[in-house]
């Protein structure tokens, strides 16, 4: 009975798998977003990312959500960096490019993530 009980066990870990997920050793840094708005009319979010992790961070996307006043998203607009490695600052600047005219634009959301 035992030994069918182990051949049970056994067999349910092979049809299933035992896998762990790895820790992040990659931590990212992100500083407050800041709307910057140019002489022309231009609007652009910007920030600053730094990798305080144990490893060089990896196809690092920085995702701004632009909103008008009255909360309504306007467009989603991305930045991208090829790697970060530990102790390195990345200052992304992401411009607005919705249909609506900047002047509408009132806040922006930034999303920092990555692959290791």
């Amino acid at each position: 009975m035992k030994r069918i009980l182990l051949a049970v066990f056994l067999l349910s870990l092979l049809l299933t798998g035992c896998t762990s997920t790895p820790e992040a050793k990659a931590k990212l840094w992100t500083s407050e977003p800041v709307i910057s708005r140019t002489e022309y009319g231009n609007v652009a979010v910007e920030g600053i990312v730094r990798n305080d992790g144990q490893e060089t961070a990896y196809f690092i996307q920085a995702e701004a959500t632009f909103y008008d006043s009255r909360g309504n998203m306007l467009t989603t607009t991305s930045a991208f960096l090829d790697e970060l490695a530990v102790g390195q600052t990345w200052k992304y600047s992401i411009m607005y490019l919705g249909l609506k005219p900047s002047q509408e634009v009132s806040k922006a959301n930034v999303e920092v993530t990555h692959s290791l």
